[in-house]
């Protein structure tokens, strides 16, 4: 199973929107991630966000740039709070995925789910 964890890219502070949009940083940033994964061969048989817009944005990017002929969708178990059990569970029997969680998580849940460490890139600003 390949497992591919990525963080929402650089959103829009609360106080200009609540929903907390990916800033137009945000975006050209998972851009270029994208853009370099499809060039790495990277070519998603899923790809799951949270449903927090800012991650449903950065997990669409990938979508349309690396396989927009997979299932898109939104998945219980990728919010902040939810037991990484749940994901683990999910994952059990699946051949390759994209998984979208937040960044302070990505480790643990990582290493919860899959019993193994993982190295993450980041995308960079500019």
């Amino acid at each position: 199973m390949l497992l591919i964890l990525v963080h929402h890219g650089d959103a829009v502070g609360p106080e200009v929107d609540p929903m907390r949009p990916l800033s137009s940083v945000g975006r050209a940033a998972t851009e270029r991630l994208a853009r370099d994964a499809m060039a790495r061969g990277v070519k998603p048989d899923a790809i799951w966000h949270s449903g927090k817009l800012r991650a449903r944005q950065t997990a669409e990017i990938f979508w349309k740039v690396c396989n927009p002929l997979s299932p898109f969708t939104a998945e219980r178990g990728l919010l902040p709070d939810d037991p990484p059990q749940w994901m683990r569970d999910r994952l059990s029997g699946f051949g390759c995925a994209c998984e979208w969680a937040g960044e302070d998580r990505i480790e643990r849940f990582a290493l919860e789910a899959t019993g193994q460490r993982l190295g993450l890139a980041r995308a960079q600003s500019g």
